[in-house]
């Protein structure tokens, strides 16, 4: 079985600073941070994701960007895509991204 100590550990250190900087999606080391982010969290693979929440009893669940990827949504995308059905999602888009560019 897949560890999910490092994410659970991130997950009970965020939730004493507040819930700030929760752990980000990071398949395989392929998204770096956006330049302009100001937390740096620690990184989580898409398994992990999945394991904590089949640990904690959830049917599906809901990722949302992390701010410190700016709009690079390739480890969004991914993780969902390998979600079996059972993971959707919040992305994050450059304000000047046009009508056409999200269809």
């Amino acid at each position: 079985m897949l560890s999910t100590e490092p994410v659970e550990a991130a997950l009970h250190a965020a939730a004493r600073r507040g819930g700030r900087a929760l752990p980000r999606l990071r398949p395989g080391g392929r998204v770096p941070l956006c330049a302009r982010a100001q937390v740096r969290p620690c990184d989580a693979s898409r398994e992990q994701l999945f394991a904590l929440r089949d640990l904690l009893g959830f049917e599906c669940n809901v990722i949302v960007q992390a701010t410190c990827d700016g709009s690079d949504n390739r480890a969004l995308f991914d993780a969902i895509a390998q979600s079996n059905g059972r993971a959707r999602g919040v992305a994050s888009v450059a304000p000047d991204v046009s009508e056409a560019e999200l269809h």
